[in-house]
């Protein structure tokens, strides 16, 4: 009887807080999703996480109706910790039903297996990676990546405007770039695994970038794989004392006003090699990767960034900057004009 009359007291909290026009709508989010949908949905909670993002997950998964109705509820009704692990629910399950399973949950052993993607690693360095994590030749799995069918395969079930851009054609690697940088955990032998069960981990987690930022990329101007494309450039560029906004600053003021962007790191990776110095002879390969000699952002991502990237791509600094380099130390430099921008090149590039 406790739990049935908490719950309307909730409703009157929610709708002090609200608007008092929502009375139905308020209360629907306790109730079962749909009490006619019997049909088991597999969701996994990770160890560690929060009440916060087990709320977000199960919404997600659609079995409950609101996170932050469940959030309530797990604070003022019913407080037992809730237990990572694997759980089969339903949507006709009631908030009570789900808590009292997840409450009884048995915990996952922590992961006997983890792979690490560096950020701003190149596809070709993640086969690798992946290779050694699973005792195959990098060849096959870089080959394997690269199969339309793979890629079609694993890419399916994300947002059509997250992935339109993996087939842009023209790109060397179709999943460069989307392969978020992170590190992931397997509780199977991963030489037992399947590709596509070590590459969706990766892809989960850019379809969180695709949430966070899609449309604030799109009110300035860029869709998604602009937007990872320009992360990349980023990522590339800065080293570890670089300021990453002001570095974004460069390339959105040149875009601003139609200026090539310049970018080395974009003529390595049109030639598929990383040299300690260009020659003016490199700044010619003839490559849609190549920004010297191609107008606008190159035809996709030159690398996997991070999220301090990605971010700064859409939230540049407010600058007049158009120029910047790099000393050896890493510390870098920037100039609002060519004369002052060839002073410093002079000054600290040897």
């Amino acid at each position: 009887m406790k739990k049935k009359i908490i719950i309307p007291l909730l409703v009157v909290v929610v709708l002090l807080i609200g608007a008092a026009g929502g009375v139905v709508y308020v209360k629907s989010w306790f109730h079962p999703v749909n009490a006619n949908d019997t049909d088991l949905v597999s969701i996994e909670i990770p160890m560690g996480s929060t009440t916060g993002a087990i709320a977000t997950l199960l919404a997600k998964n659609q079995v409950i109706q609101n996170a932050f109705a469940f959030k309530l509820y797990t604070k003022w009704i019913d407080k037992g910790t809730l237990q990572a692990g694997s759980y089969q629910l339903s949507p006709s399950m009631t908030m009570e039903e789900i808590v009292e399973i997840l409450k009884g949950g048995k915990v996952l052993e922590a992961a006997e297996y983890k792979i690490t993607i560096p950020e701003g690693w190149q596809l070709k360095e993640i086969a690798a990676r992946i290779a050694e994590f699973t005792k195959k030749s990098p060849e096959e799995i870089l080959q394997a990546l690269n199969e339309e069918s793979f890629v079609q395969q694993v890419t399916s079930d994300y947002p059509s405007e997250m992935t339109k851009g993996i087939f842009t054609k023209g790109t060397r690697y179709a999943l460069e770039g989307y392969l978020y940088p992170a590190t992931y955990f397997y509780y199977e032998d991963p030489s037992t695994l399947e590709l596509n069960e070590i590459i969706q981990p990766m892809l989960d987690e850019t379809e969180k970038i695709y949430e966070k930022y899609a449309e604030k990329a799109q009110s300035i101007g860029l869709n998604f794989h602009e937007l990872l494309t320009l992360s990349s450039m980023i990522e590339e560029e800065a080293t570890k004392k670089a300021d990453r906004k002001k570095i974004s600053s460069v390339f959105h003021n040149r875009m601003n006003v139609s200026m090539s962007l310049q970018s080395c790191p974009t003529v390595f990776y049109a030639m598929d090699q990383h040299k300690d110095r260009l020659l003016y002879s490199d700044l010619e390969t003839e490559s849609p990767y190549n920004t010297y000699r191609e107008g606008g952002l190159p035809i996709g991502p030159i690398a996997n960034a991070g999220e301090s990237s990605i971010e700064a791509a859409i939230y540049p600094e407010d600058t007049n900057y158009f120029y910047f380099l790099a000393n050896e130390d890493g510390e870098t430099f920037f100039s609002e004009d060519f004369a002052n921008h060839k002073e410093l090149k002079g000054k600290y590039i040897n």
